[in-house]
């Protein structure tokens, strides 16, 4: 399989401070994203890798098209102790698929989303604030997904996508508390999100084969304690820890199935600059069982170490070494899928050590200082339903 993917993105954005010492900001703007995607696929069957041969009836060649546009509005006042901050957003999205090697019909639909959230914090001091929002996200269906052509893993697995998926709807509610002072700080906060058109990926058997699909039929319940904590431990050497535990319900009246359990992860930095300017930090984390409609994902660890150090004058050069996940030749995944109808547990291994050394060399001396827009384009609406590091499907 070979996926192309090219993406442009264009935004612009109007802020417009008003009020008694400019307390108050109206910002407005719009986004486009163009997306065209390509996939080639093909399944080679045969007794030995040399004998393999291509199936013309398991290849596809497809391209697709997604176009999405926006437009939004918001709101920020600040009084006194109390900021307050609502927008809405609204979304057109023009996508579809063609198939460039038989005759099978072309697809092409419209989704129309309005988007709202809204948020209001008490500053207890400069450093320390609760803050409670409300925020609604869009993820749409991503190319694999809405792909209606089958492919063949093995004789008896297929996964094959739905061109009638929407976009999810998915509703947050949040409670933070932060509070930073210049040795220790950190947030914690709880939060509970809900979707009521999930895309959930789920197997059926059909003619002796696990069919592997797609379809807007899940009801997603999650409710997520997460946590951030930083510490300077001295002027030289920073600790930070993050982490979540979570507890998820999934369910599917249409298919009379559902599924609920405990996940988390953690994330641990830490950096130290030794004598002789040479920068060493470490790095490690894992999530764990990631529950989907039909079983759970083992989830994955990594780790690292690295070090690095700038030479030359104004620090032109710099030379850094990282090696990861090298304590084992191989990770190790789990994926558990079971019905009423079968039960397949799928493992695999992947090779994921790696070592590198990177140079990187500044050219120029320029002191310039560059002012930083306030916005930034950042591009995440596609659902990520499906995909191994989520517990998907087929997990592979």
């Amino acid at each position: 399989m070979n996926n192309y993917i090219r993406e442009h993105t264009a935004q612009i954005d109007y802020s417009l401070p008003f009020g008694k010492d400019d307390n108050q900001i109206f910002e407005t703007g719009a986004k486009l994203i163009m997306r065209h995607n390509s996939t080639y696929s093909f399944t080679q069957y045969g007794k030995t890798e040399q004998d393999a041969e291509i199936d013309k009836n398991a290849t596809t060649e497809m391209n697709q098209n997604q176009n999405v546009s926006s437009l939004y509005a918001t709101y920020t006042g600040t009084f006194g102790k109390i900021n307050a901050s609502g927008g809405v957003r609204y979304e057109h999205t023009d996508m579809g698929m063609e198939n460039l090697l038989d005759s099978r019909d072309k697809f092409w639909r419209s989704l129309n989303d309005i988007v709202p959230n809204a948020a209001v914090s008490y500053v207890f001091s400069p450093a320390s604030n609760l803050r409670l929002a409300y925020q609604m996200r869009i993820s749409r269906p991503s190319l694999s997904q809405l792909s209606p052509y089958r492919f063949s893993f093995t004789e008896d697995m297929v996964q094959q996508g739905n061109p009638d998926l929407s976009s999810e709807k998915n509703n947050t509610i949040s409670l933070k508390y932060s509070n930073f002072t210049p040795l220790i700080g950190g947030n914690i906060g709880i939060e509970y999100s809900q979707t009521s058109n999930a895309i959930s990926d789920y197997a059926i058997w059909e003619d002796g084969r696990q069919v592997y699909t797609y379809a807007n039929i899940g009801s997603r319940k999650r409710v997520a304690l997460n946590g951030f904590l930083m510490y300077n431990i001295s002027s030289k050497m920073t600790l930070n820890i993050s982490g979540s535990v979570s507890y998820t319900d999934l369910k599917a009246k249409s298919l009379n199935q559902s599924n609920s359990g405990w996940g988390g992860n953690y994330n641990v930095n830490w950096n130290y600059t030794m004598p002789g300017d040479v920068k060493c930090y470490a790095y490690g984390g894992q999530a764990v069982h990631m529950v989907n409609l039909q079983g759970y994902f083992s989830g994955w660890y990594y780790y690292g170490l690295g070090f690095s150090r700038d030479f030359l004058k104004n620090k032109k050069l710099n030379v850094a070494v990282n090696a990861s996940n090298f304590l084992t030749k191989y990770s190790h995944f789990r994926n558990v899928v079971e019905t009423s109808e079968f039960k397949r547990i799928g493992k695999s291994k992947n090779q994921q050590m790696n070592l590198s050394v990177t140079l990187s060399w500044k050219f120029g001396n320029s002191k310039m200082e560059r002012k930083k827009t306030s916005k930034s384009i950042q591009n995440d609406d596609e659902s990520k339903s499906g995909k191994s590091q989520n517990g998907g499907g087929i997990g592979l």
